[in-house]
């Protein structure tokens, strides 16, 4: 029903019409709401959750915007609209018209806050809703009675109809987009797809699989969707046997990607069989199925998407298992269960749970039981499955063949599970023999003896069983029972209850009773090498089961008397008066496995027929491996002389018997022997004795205290500890001291024994010798015991002997006639150990027989072990002698020397020692040797010359001489030049080097200019000395020869040309002059003028330079102007230029002399030189050949230059064939390798004959005619060259042809040649190949006699009417048959292909290109590899 106005009513008419109005408009709210609001009623209660008194409250709101705005019902308009343009998509276009007035009422209102709320106002026809909308509308009426007149009823229906004409446009417009967008959505729906990827089996059994996968969702739609999945009936192998479930069933296109659980069920047994068996043998399994997709909330025109979908899934690819790593995990009675692992490999994409593996055994043809292992993971790559597996025995002989076997076979099956399918149909995947370790009848092994109690009746013992498990498992037994059989008398049998076996090692100790009535093992044991002892033994699985053998077997014992006892003996001897304690090592190898212990052993030690001592030890065990004893040796050697014998001999043989006994308190009677051996005692073996050091450390005229460190070599490697040594020392068979030493150790090699002397010395006269002689002997006795002696030795000391002097030096410190006054220095040797004093040394000096003077020294203490330097005062006189004059007269003087000591005696007495006599000779004047080592000269100036004298003065005495003065005297042309003068001159023994610096002066002779121009010059030299009054004395005089320098020899050591300007040259030049000599000179100005043809070119200057000895370089860069000159021409077109050097030099302070003349040579240019190395075409144009022409330009000057032009032309045979030019390039100093463009135009004729050589690969000489400019840099100067060069250059290497031939086929005479034809462009560039024509020909090996080279037919390619264009570095090939009749080589060729002895060869053709606009024929070798047929 629709909303009726009437215009003409007033206000209160208005309100009745329209609660009438509402009033009959329920049945169509009560539909509408149902219909066409249920969308948006729900939108609204999420938007707007206030109560009905907020929704009256906006309503006021709303009229009170109205009375205050005149545009109040347009802004409502405008809101109505955009909330109605919102509500269409939800409602049909009728019912939203048809609802105007609720669409109107269902205004956005401003509420007082400024927020916009929006909210539907319920049905009118609702329970309290009418009073709450007449509520507000008459508050409103009541709020306007005091304003104006409100809007006519007109005005405002106009309003509303504006309004609803709105709505209605926007409905239309909202139902024109929904239409479209639902066709979009059906159109894409249609479409719509689902891809499964990455499907993984999580479970297989009960004919159902678990599926996991990833959906791939492909719904094109702009709006979201939501759809679902339905259970899919699946397919296998072409029948309907199942379906597929979804865990997951409803989605939406809001993402592209779902997981998801699937469970696949197969109705059919035997299709669910056949599956696993292609899942188990195929790399991928492919189930089909029928899914439809139902999209939610759809109009009439969405439609369910049905789907013909494949599950496809990794399989295995082939599974085949191997058993391995067998373990047994139970041993039983009845039963043996172990463990394995199947391996298996899988190389596809698989990750599955298999339902379960199932293994079947058999033995001895009886099935022993299945065993399953549930749930198995396969996965790609290595897998490896553990399965456990029980076996019982039932009526196999299992067990016994377990025990007694070392392994067992079982056929095996392993089965892949499928719950409730016969075993008979499930898949095989493994059908072999497995094996599996057993006891390997139970290898005992007796391992230990240990006799435990030995009596009158009997011997207790334990004996040791090892039992190696090589199984894996443990096992229990009953009963073990065991017996023991010794020579057949059964010694004992014992019995073990419910021992139990582990995996690995097992020790059973068992004791075992010997009656020794019955039995004499023991003492066999002991007594003899080797005992056998028979042992048997027996296993019960069960009580009442029959017993098992598992041991029946000799046991051999070694025997203690079979044993090899080493004995070895402790280095330590203590060596007292009557007692020798020692220790003895025994050493031997246990090899038995047999362990036995003693209560004791005694070892009894006996020398000669007497027993030294007895070495006992208890607890003695014996067991394998080898055993150290050690007896500790405590001898009485009072009985028996053995001492002597110990230390004089190098060994003593002992007698060693050895008792064993049960206990360790066994009688004597009950031991028995095992042993009786000779034994080796090392012994010293004599001693050798040394003094390593004898000194004094007190020495008076009473008493003298010396000390000795005494060395015993022991030679054994036996020590010895000696409780007492006394020694006795003698001087001159006289007993001076008798000390006394306790408990000496002596070890093995050297020992340094420290002992110290106190002598009388009143006694002897060995105080008076100990002074005067160079050494004392001594005689030391030592003994052990006063009955053994153990040295005698005699002792060397040194002595002073005289107190040696030697005369170290003699200087002359006065010499006045008739007196001279000398300091003689003297060194006094004392070789002994002690620092000695004596009262006075002096020295008397004679000549020619009479006394002249002494020196004396007081108090004089001389130290110890080194030389003592003494310095002696004398002045001696004449004393009617000639002694001051022989000095000066003679080479040398000789005086006659007395020494004397004194010392004083404790007894206030002297006693003086007469020391010695000899000659001391000294060097007087007239005679002393002169050698001169080096007269050279150091520096010249042009008016003297330094130099330096070396020479040596040799003093032929040991005594240092003083002189006054020595005088040099230097002589040139008989005229004092220089003189050295040298005061207070020390001329001592021997050698003396004399060097010293002196200038010579020209003093009137040609001195500086010989020096210079000469190579050596005479000098003379004479010495003289000078001491105290006496005048001058000529003591050598020598000639020599002085280095001058030769004219200092001139060389260039470089002439580098480095530029031209014009007329003017540059050069880099180093002038080297050679000094000869030693002398260095100061130069003021080094000049050098340079001339060409006697024209001065250039003049050199450098000024304060320096010449030393040997070679002196000078460099100068001189520009030499050639103007007037020919100098310019003959440097370009010359290998050398040649100048005149003249050299001037000029000493400090001096005058310019002319040194020397020299002519140098200079390289020169001598033209441009090049060489062609390489020549190749590159190109081509339409009337000529592009190459490259490789050259090597030479510069031969020292710059770079710069190429302004190079031109050439190329000549072949005589003619034109090419030109080319480059410039602006440079040219550094040497070779320049470099590449220049040319082109190849010129005569045709000539550029055929070159291009057909070329091709062929066959050099061709070729004449290059060229011009060079040059430029050097910074100058405008150029130089201008023609040269013409000749060179040879090759062809091209790659061959433009090669021949391969297929067939040959004959009939009769009729022959038929194919054959391939390629030609090759080995060129930069495209050539045209117009014609080829070569003939093939063949050896005849079989005839007599052979023949070679048979012509048998022509090869021609012509393409000459349009040639074959082939590109750079690519081929063209021709296919050439060839038919021909022959008879004679058809007969021929036949045989020879009969034969396999057919050759065909092309040795050389005829060749036509066209390369660029030339055509070159030309004959091509083709020698290569023969075709065989």
């Amino acid at each position: 029903m629709s909303n009726v106005v009437n215009y003409s009513s007033s206000g209160n008419e208005l309100e009745l019409n329209v609660l009438n109005t509402l009033e009959n408009e329920k049945q169509n709210d009560n539909v509408n709401s149902r219909s066409s609001s249920s969308s948006s009623t729900s939108n609204n209660k999420s938007t707007s959750p206030n109560s009905e008194s907020d929704k009256v409250m906006d309503m006021e709101s709303e009229k009170e915007s109205e009375k205050e705005s005149p545009e109040g019902d347009l802004i409502g308009l405008q809101k109505t609209s955009s909330s109605s343009s919102s509500s269409s998509s939800s409602s049909s276009l009728n019912s939203i018209i048809s609802s105007g007035s609720e669409q109107e009422r269902n205004l956005e209102v401003k509420s007082a806050s400024g927020f916009e709320e929006t909210g539907p106002i319920k049905n009118p026809t609702s329970k309290g809703t009418r009073s709450n909308v007449t509520a507000s509308l008459r508050t409103r009426k009541t709020k306007n009675k005091n304003r104006q007149r409100p809007k006519s009823m007109v005005e405002k229906l106009k309003t509303k109809k504006a309004i609803a004409i709105i709505v209605f446009c926007c409905c239309l417009v909202a139902g024109l987009v929904y239409m479209s967008v639902d066709l979009y959505i059906r159109n894409a729906l249609d479409n719509a797809d689902i891809e499964m990827t990455d499907v993984t089996i999580t479970s297989m059994n009960s004919q159902q699989m678990q599926v996991n996968s990833e959906f791939e969702v492909d719904i094109d739609s702009p709006v979201l969707v939501g759809f679902s999945m339905s259970d899919a009936t699946i397919g296998y192998d072409d029948s309907n046997v199942g379906k597929v479930t979804f865990s997951k069933k409803s989605f939406t296109t809001i993402t592209d990607s779902y997981n998801s659980d699937l469970t696949v069920e197969i109705s059919e047994i035997d299709t669910y069989i056949d599956m696993m068996q292609d899942f188990i043998e195929l790399s991928q399994i492919t189930i089909p199925f029928d899914v439809t997709i139902q999209f939610q909330g759809k109009l009439s025109l969405w439609k369910d998407r049905e789907l013909s979908k494949s599950l496809r899934i990794a399989a295995c690819g082939k599974i085949w298992f191997e058993l391995s790593d067998f373990e047994l995990l139970e041993f039983q009675s009845d039963l043996i269960k172990f463990e394995c692992t199947a391996s298996t490999e899988i190389n596809t994409i698989v990750d599955a749970i298999l339902p379960g593996i199932l293994l079947d055994l058999y033995y001895q043809g009886e099935f022993l039981g299945s065993n399953l292992q549930e749930d198995v993971h396969v996965e790609k790559g290595e897998n490896a499955i553990t399965i456990q597996a029980t076996l019982l025995a039932g009526n196999t002989t299992l067990i016994e063949d377990f025990i007694n076997s070392k392994y067992l076979s079982f056929p095996a099956e392993v089965y892949v599970y499928i719950e409730g399918v016969d075993q008979s149909r499930l898949p095989v995947v493994f059908n072999n023999t497995i094996s599996i370790d057993g006891f390997e009848s139970f290898p005992f092994e007796l391992i230990g003896l240990e006799i435990v109690e030995v009596n009158e009746d009997n011997i207790e013992m334990i004996m040791d069983l090892q039992f190696n498990n090589t199984s894996p498992i443990s096992a229990t037994f009953h009963e073990m029972s065991i017996s023991v059989v010794y020579k057949d008398i059964l010694i004992d049998t014992v019995i073990e209850n419910d021992n139990s076996l582990v995996p690995g090692s097992n020790l059973f100790s068992f004791n075992v009773s010997l009656d020794e009535s019955k039995s004499d093992l023991l003492q066999d044991y002991v007594m003899m090498d080797e005992i056998t002892i028979y042992l048997k033994a027996n296993l019960s699985l069960n009580e009442g089961d029959e017993p098992i053998p598992i041991l029946d077997q000799d046991l051999d014992i070694l025997g203690l008397s079979g044993i090899e006892f080493n004995f070895t003996q402790n280095p330590s001897v203590t060596l007292e008066d009557d007692r020798l304690l020692a220790t003895i090592n025994i050493d031997l190898e246990y090899t038995s496995d047999l362990e036995a212990e003693f209560g004791r052993w005694d070892v009894d030690i006996i020398y000669g027929d007497t027993i030294l001592g007895v070495a006992s030890q208890t607890d003695v065990t014996f067991k394998r491996g080898p055993i150290h004893f050690e007896l500790d040796l405590d001898l009485d050697i009072t009985q028996v002389d053995i001492v002597k014998k110990f230390l004089d001999e190098s060994e003593i043989i002992l007698l060693l018997n050895g008792t064993i006994f049960p206990h360790a308190n066994s009688p004597q009677e009950d031991g028995i022997s095992i042993f009786t051996r000779n034994f080796t005692m090392n012994a010293i073996g004599g001693f050798d004795f040394e003094i390593n050091q004898m000194q004094l450390d007190k020495f008076k005229s009473n008493e003298m205290i010396i000390t000795a460190s005494i060395y015993f070599d022991n030679p054994s490697d036996v020590s010895a500890i000696l409780t007492e040594l006394d020694l006795e020392l003698s001087y001159l068979e006289t007993v001076i001291s008798t000390p006394t030493f306790y408990n000496v150790e002596i070890v093995a090699g050297n020992n340094p024994l420290d002992f110290q002397f106190t002598i009388d010395t009143t006694t002897t006269n060995i105080f008076d010798d100990f002074v005067m002689e160079s050494s004392l002997l001594f005689e030391l006795l030592g003994q052990f015991r006063t009955q053994d002696y153990l040295m005698n030795m005699t002792i060397q000391m040194d002595g002073f002997n005289g107190l040696e002097f030697d005369i170290s030096s003699i200087r002359i410190t006065k010499l006045e006639d008739p007196d001279m006054s000398l300091e003689i220095d003297a060194d006094i040797d004392n070789p002994t150990t002690l620092d000695t004093e004596f009262d006075k040394i002096w020295i008397e000096l004679y000549y020619e027989g009479q006394y002249v003077g002494d020196a004396i020294k007081t108090d004089v203490v001389l130290t110890k072990n080194i030389v003592n330097s003494l310095t002696f005062f004398t002045d001696c006189t004449e004393n009617g002698t000639n002694l001051i004059e022989d000095f000066f007269e003679n080479d040398n003087v000789t005086f006659q020397m007395k020494a004397f000591a004194r010392v004083n005696k404790s007894d206030a007495t002297q006693e003086d020692f007469f020391l010695f006599q000899r000659d001391l000779s000294i060097v007087a004047f007239n005679g002393m040797p002169f050698d001169l080592v080096q007269f050279s000269p150091k520096s010249i100036t042009d008016t003297q010359i330094e130099v330096t004298i070396d020479a040596d003065l040799e003093n032929p005495t040991k005594i240092t001489s003083k002189f006054d003065e020595l005088r040099i005297d230097i002589e040139y042309q008989n005229q004092l030049i220089g003189k050295l003068l040298k005061e207070e001159y020390y001329l001592e023994g021997g050698l003396n080097d004399l060097i010293e610096d002196l200038v010579l002066n020209e003093n009137g002779t040609n001195l500086i200019d010989d020096f210079i121009e000469s190579k050596n010059l005479s000098i003379k030299l004479t010495g003289y000395v000078r001491t105290g009054s006496v005048s001058w004395v000529e003591i050598f005089q020598r000639n020599l020869t002085m280095n001058g320098m030769d004219d200092l020899p001139l060389t260039m050591s470089k002439t580098e040309f480095v530029g031209a300007d014009g007329d003017t040259l540059s050069f880099d030049l180093d002038f080297q002059f050679d000094n000869p000599s030693d002398a260095h000179a100061n130069l003021d100005e080094l000049k050098i003028e340079v001339w060409y043809k006697e024209q001065l070119v250039s003049t050199l200057l450098k000024a304060d330079q320096e010449l030393d000895q040997g070679y002196n370089s000078f460099n100068f860069q001189p520009d030499i102007d050639s103007e007037g000159t020919d100098l310019v021409d003959v440097f370009i077109n010359n290998k050398t230029l040649d100048l005149d050097a003249r050299v001037y030099i000029q000493f400090q302070g001096g005058d310019s002399m002319n040194l020397v003349n020299k002519t140098i040579s200079i390289d020169a240019f001598n033209g441009l030189q090049f060489e062609v190395t390489h020549l190749s075409i590159t190109d081509s144009t339409t009337d000529s050949l592009l190459a490259v022409l490789d050259l090597d330009l030479s510069n031969p000057s020292d710059i770079e230059v710069n190429v302004n032009l190079f031109s050439f032309k190329i000549f072949y045979d005589s003619q034109v064939i090419g030109f080319g030019e480059q410039s602006d390039f440079s040219l550094i100093k040497g070779t320049n390798s470099l590449k220049v463009n040319a082109t190849i135009k010129g005569n045709d004729t000539a550029i055929s004959l070159f291009l057909g050589r070329y091709i062929s690969g066959k050099s061709s000489e070729l004449l290059l005619d060229t011009n060079v400019t040059l430029e050097f840099e910074n100058t405008a100067t150029t130089w201008d060259f023609n040269t013409d060069i000749t060179s040879d250059f090759d062809g091209i290497e790659d061959t433009f042809i090669d021949i391969t031939f297929n067939t040959i086929g004959i009939s009769g005479s009729d022959i038929t040649a194919d054959c391939t034809v390629t030609i090759s462009n080995p060129m930069d560039f495209q050539i045209e190949f117009s014609y080829f024509l070569g003939p093939a020909h063949y050896n005849d090996t079989l005839s007599e006699p052979s023949e070679d080279k048979i012509y048998l037919y022509d090869i021609e390619i012509d393409h000459t009417a349009d040639p074959v264009a082939i590109d750079p570095d690519n081929s063209t090939e021709e296919n050439v048959v060839t038919p021909f009749s022959d008879l004679t080589n058809a007969f021929k060729l036949n045989a020879l292909m009969l034969s396999s002895s057919l050759y065909i060869d092309v040795w050389d053709g005829h060749l036509i290109l066209l390369i660029g606009p030339f055509e070159i024929g030309t004959y091509v070798d083709l020698i290569g590899l023969p075709v065989h047929f």
